[in-house]
């Protein structure tokens, strides 16, 4: 079964990817950048997964008290997993920029550098 920790995760690594894409179609590049932009937003995709469990795993080590079963429905637990799914639908807006704005630079960096692209 898939929990909404899960699904904020998966979004989080495919929208660094889409950015990574839509910044190498508003390119219009050769199939080398194309793929090289891909990797880029794959990369980051990765990261940005990383990123969001391991944020995960720290709230959950730091409020582990607060978060068990028994205290799970206290004002305070809600609002420490409000808080945290906020942070990271928060953060699949701002991967998706990081990736945007990464994959932009890495092209114009490779179009500079002079690599044929064919």
């Amino acid at each position: 079964m898939l929990s909404l920790w899960d699904l904020l995760t998966i979004l989080s690594g495919s929208s660094a990817v889409a950015g990574a894409y839509v910044a190498a179609r508003r390119e219009n590049i050769a199939p080398f950048y194309f793929a090289a932009a891909i990797l880029a937003g794959l990369t980051l995709g990765a990261l940005c997964v990383w990123a969001i469990r391991k944020s995960g795993r720290l709230v959950a080590r730091r409020w582990a008290s607060e978060l068990q079963p028994r205290t799970a429905a206290t004002r305070k637990a809600k609002l420490i997993l409000a808080s945290l799914y906020v942070g990271a639908v928060a953060w699949l807006v701002v991967s998706d920029v990081i990736a945007y704005q990464f994959t932009k630079n890495l092209i114009q960096l490779l179009r500079m550098g002079g690599v044929n692209a064919g």
